[in-house]
């Protein structure tokens, strides 16, 4: 059995004091100069290589960078814990042929994280960057009355005794330049900073327009052939749980540009495209749980999930129950 370590334990152990050769950091991810805001933590070396680098631009706002290989089995114990707004985005990852999520990020509300245990398993370099934010720092950037103008906004921030929520999505190619522009930030000093949380802005503004609902209005109602067209993309979209079409690809093959089903998808489906697609992949989940066909983390696999930690935390949004307890409760 792998062995255990709280979540606390394991911090102390990345950010206990320690030296860490700057010139190991890979430089077409990295900068090696280190702005007064900026701290860096060799990972532990009983669980692997890598480092972390944690940049604090502001109270309640700081980007977090991973770049690790994770090399021995272990279960991380997680007590109730308070969570802030977060953007996780999975960047790179040197899994070969095997499934990753590289190219997906999530978007997780504030709330209450519940205590459980994660099982952390081997796996080779992968580099992700997470942004977070207080609910106070959110609520200040977007104006006192952004809950009024956008109510949706006010999923994003729930009371610290609420359940956080979580989704995920497909980074877009203009995401995916803004996160090398983060990483590959040219600038020091006050400037590196004012830099960095511009396109932290940038990263912000975009990710939740992106998560929005778009108001319909006459202009964009549907034609009947577009109505056809998005009920197809919907059939597409669920023929392969594990290896879906991109948001493009399926837009091309029903033949619609993006936006449009986009759009559409809201108005017939009253869900996003991949929210639909989680939606299915989590039922489908539940269904080989209760036929005890396969175990927690086959079945998360089974259904294009790579992260067990992410699938339970999907699986207990949705169903109110870890996957566990429902094996559990109906064995």
């Amino acid at each position: 059995m792998p062995p255990i370590i709280s979540q606390e334990d394991f911090w102390s152990l990345v950010k206990h004091p320690s030296n860490i050769d700057l010139q190991n950091i890979d430089s077409q991810s990295q900068q090696t100069d280190l702005g007064e805001f900026e701290q860096i933590w060799a990972y532990p070396e009983q669980f692997g290589r890598g480092y972390y680098r944690e940049i604090q631009l502001r109270p309640g706002l700081d980007i977090e960078i991973s770049d690790l290989e994770h090399r021995t089995p272990v279960v991380m114990d997680c007590c109730d814990r308070a969570h802030p707004v977060e953007l996780h985005f999975d960047i790179g990852d040197d899994m070969g042929g095997r499934a990753n999520t590289a190219g997906q990020y999530w978007l997780y509300s504030s709330g209450l994280a519940p205590a459980k245990q994660m099982l952390y398993e081997p796996h080779p370099r992968h580099l992700s960057l997470s942004l977070h934010l207080e609910p106070d720092v959110l609520q200040t950037l977007m104006g006192q009355t952004a809950t009024v103008h956008l109510p949706e906004i006010g999923d994003l921030l729930k009371a610290p005794d609420q359940t956080y929520l979580s989704c995920c999505r497909t980074t877009s190619p203009v995401l995916k330049v803004i996160l090398q522009q983060l990483l590959q930030c040219p600038y020091s000093g006050p400037i590196r900073r004012l830099f960095l949380e511009a396109k932290v802005m940038e990263l912000v503004a975009l990710t939740l327009d992106a998560d929005l609902p778009q108001k319909t209005v006459s202009a964009h109602r549907l034609r009947p052939d577009d109505v056809e067209r998005i009920q197809q993309a919907k059939a597409i979209l669920l023929q392969d749980l594990v290896n879906p079409p991109s948001l493009i690809g399926l837009a091309r093959q029903v033949g619609l540009n993006d936006c449009t089903l986009k759009r559409g998808f809201r108005q017939v489906f009253k869900t996003t495209v991949f929210g639909c697609l989680q939606a299915q992949r989590l039922e489908q989940a539940r269904l080989l749980l209760l036929e005890r066909e396969l175990n927690v983390q086959q079945a998360a696999h089974a259904v294009g999930y790579l992260s067990r930690s992410h699938f339970t935390a999907a699986f207990r949004q949705r169903f109110g129950v870890n996957p566990r307890e429902l094996i559990r409760d109906h064995g």
